[in-house]
């Protein structure tokens, strides 16, 4: 069996990428020029997309279509909004390229953090910090009545996929 061409276009910390390097032992890594500086960027044209069996970061839709040896595409995030569109499933759908993505990696990560988020809003932290009022003072009164707990709230989640469903799990005792 020949080698895979594993193709990685996100930019990661020394230590992320030595693990890369472990784990994938005897592949061949293919990192671009200039990696994305954003998952919601679109990279930089790179050939050696085009020689890869695997994608592993936010491939270009468009390089993808070009790619005639990808066999599998893991997205590096848990959204796939640049994906989920009808060419692009019926391309990968055509050609036979698995597609995964990471929510489960960052679903406790995300939920936990717009939870803290929600909380810091309820409580009013952002304007308290900014005040910096006085224990007892008539802003400090203020701000304790503006404030309130998720207590009896309604909450919209849009998108119900891991990090939406660990939220709901996280809410639950708060709500």
């Amino acid at each position: 069996m020949n080698d895979l061409r594993i193709y990685v276009d996100f930019a990661a910390p020394p230590d992320a990428l030595e693990l890369l390097r472990e784990g994938t032992k005897g592949q061949q890594l293919l990192f671009p020029r200039t990696p994305a500086s954003s998952i919601l960027g679109t990279p930089a044209h790179d050939p050696q997309l085009a020689t890869a069996d695997i994608a592993f970061g936010q491939p270009d839709p468009q390089a993808v279509a070009e790619a005639r040896q990808l066999k599998w595409i893991h997205v590096s995030s848990s959204s796939i909004t640049r994906y989920d569109n009808p060419p692009f499933r019926s391309l990968v759908a055509e050609r036979k390229i698995a597609v995964s993505n990471s929510a489960s990696v960052f679903n406790e990560a995300c939920a936990v953090h717009v939870l803290g988020f929600m909380l810091a809003q309820a409580r009013n932290l952002p304007r308290a910090l900014e005040s910096r009022a006085a224990n007892g003072s008539d802003a400090w009164h203020a701000l304790r009545g503006a404030s309130s707990t998720l207590r009896g709230e309604t909450v919209l989640i849009i998108g119900f996929g891991a990090i939406g469903r660990r939220l709901a799990e996280l809410l639950g005792p708060l709500i």
